[in-house]
């Protein structure tokens, strides 16, 4: 339809074109320009400028679309975006601008609920209200940097159970050459997920003899015995199968290989939990992390005796090993303690396994590894283990006093020991090195002291009777050093 010069055009409900289309001229014959439409409903509208409101159902657009002023979204369930969101102020979540969570442009996020991650990484310097088992410390483990060896700070040493780092002992049998043991430093330039970058600087070494042959039954593991009582108010629901404690640690060996490390429990009916450390590369640390899920057939009383046992399996032999299903509790059989083992670490002389950063933790993450003072975790070290005199912070000097002593037979003397701290247990047993007795009646001799004859203990203090030199009846004495570094040593290790 063509209109051509019209003043005005009025009583027209519907103007139909044909084909669809409504053409208008000017007078001289040119294509004006479309006035202004109030409602189309069909059809494709183009034009160069847009103003005043649109609003519509729908809308696609295939370029830019810039807005000077608010964008409001309404109702909206999914932004979906194959690229980057950049919001340059930052972004606000909640029904109303920064109820329950503000994200800043300058990174930082304040949240009122909960913030759950796999993993946390960085400091936790001004974390506050964080609260864990172990009476206020998030980690059940004692010296897990291996910071104390009150038996042998410095040295190796060729001795099955407790024999330098305190708390955790290289346990073996069958060995054609004994394993040393000792406490190493961590190096700063170390390959692979460093321990020495989380602040931790010792670690738990063991060295291995020249294995000749392997055995059936040969056994070679790391063990760390936690209380029962530990576990058992830890806040961990152990019952619970959808509670979780984690165990985490660095591991290190000089031989490429996977090894198992195994959880078991001793009160009621034993349970075992295997896992593994995955393939380690040779000489190249790595942290491993293990969540581990509560049980209904666990047990943890309220006592002071061994509540699980942790070990590191660096060689089992197949009378020990067999089929069986990791990451799952089981009833425990001494048969079948891990999947079969490969000998290649235990088959090398001098294969070297190091292991430090140990933490068990409740619930079903790992952080950060919580470090503590020496001093610190040797008052916990000291609930298992004390000595008076020894080698830490330096060898204790010739006529250093341990105890006082009374001299009421001519071979005995009985002495008073103080424990630095309460023990786990009364019944605590004594072991001495290069001690001598003096007094202001005898001049002073050294090795006057031969050994323990008696002891009657607390979990305080302990009345130690040891057989001496014949020096005659009822004197007081002191117990000292006869040679730099000698000691008395009391124990009730789990």
């Amino acid at each position: 339809m063509t209109v051509i010069r019209p003043n005005s055009i009025s009583g027209i409900n519907s103007i139909t074109g044909q084909g669809g289309d409504i053409n208008l001229f000017r007078a001289d014959g040119t294509k004006a320009d479309i006035p202004t439409v109030n409602n189309i409903t069909a059809g494709v509208v183009t034009a160069t400028t847009f103003s005043g409101n649109i609003s519509g159902a729908t809308g696609t657009f295939t370029g830019n679309l810039g807005v000077g002023g608010v964008l409001t979204y309404e109702d909206v369930t999914n932004i979906d975006s194959v690229g980057l969101v950049t919001a340059r102020s930052g972004i606000k979540i909640g029904p109303s601008a920064g109820v329950a969570a503000t994200i800043f442009a300058d990174g930082s996020i304040n949240s009122t609920g909960i913030i759950t991650a796999t993993t946390f990484h960085g400091s936790g310097a001004n974390l506050t209200g964080i609260t864990g088992g172990g009476g206020g410390f998030k980690n059940l483990i004692i010296n897990g940097g291996m910071l104390v060896a009150q038996r042998k700070p410095t040295g190796e040493i060729q001795f099955s159970g407790y024999g330098s780092v305190d708390r955790f002992q290289n346990t073996y049998s069958g060995t054609d050459e004994a394993p040393n043991q000792y406490q190493t430093d961590v190096g700063a330039s170390d390959s692979g997920e460093n321990p020495y970058d989380a602040g931790i600087t010792k670690a738990f070494r063991i060295r291995n003899g020249n294995q000749t042959s392997v055995g059936s039954n040969d056994t070679l593991v790391i063990l760390y015995r936690p209380e029962a009582q530990d576990l058992r108010n830890s806040g961990w629901d152990y019952t619970n199968s959808n509670s979780y404690i984690t165990l985490s640690y660095y591991v290190k060996s000089s031989i490429a290989q996977n090894f198992y490390v195994t959880l078991k429990t001793n009160d009621g009916t034993p349970q075992k939990y295997a896992m593994e450390t995955g393939s380690l590369t040779a000489d190249t640390w790595k942290r491993v992390t293990h969540t581990i899920p509560g049980n209904s057939n666990l047990q943890f009383d309220a006592n002071a005796d061994e509540g699980l046992e942790i070990e590191w399996s660096l060689f089992r032999g197949t009378d020990q090993t067999g089929s069986m299903s990791l990451n799952a509790w089981a009833a425990h059989n001494n048969s079948v303690r891990t999947p079969d083992q490969t000998s290649t670490w235990y088959d090398t002389n001098n294969a070297m396994f190091d292991v430090t950063g140990v933490q068990l933790e409740v619930g079903s993450s790992s952080t950060a590894f919580e470090n503590r003072t020496f001093g610190d975790e040797l008052l916990r070290c000291q609930r298992y283990c004390f000595r008076l005199g020894g080698s830490i912070g330096g060898d204790a000097e010739v006529g250093a006093t341990l105890a006082m002593a009374v001299q009421s037979h001519a071979t005995y003397a009985k002495s008073h020991v103080q424990h630095p701290v309460i023990m786990r247990s009364k019944d605590v047993n004594f072991t001495i090195s290069t001690l001598s007795l003096d007094d202001d009646v005898d001049s002073y001799s050294g090795g006057r002291v031969s050994s323990v004859n008696t002891v009657y203990s607390s979990a305080t203090s302990s009345s130690v009777i040891f057989s001496t030199a014949s020096l005659g009846h009822v004197r007081v004495t002191r117990v000292v050093v006869s040679t730099a570094g000698g000691y008395i040593q009391g124990e009730c290790e789990i």
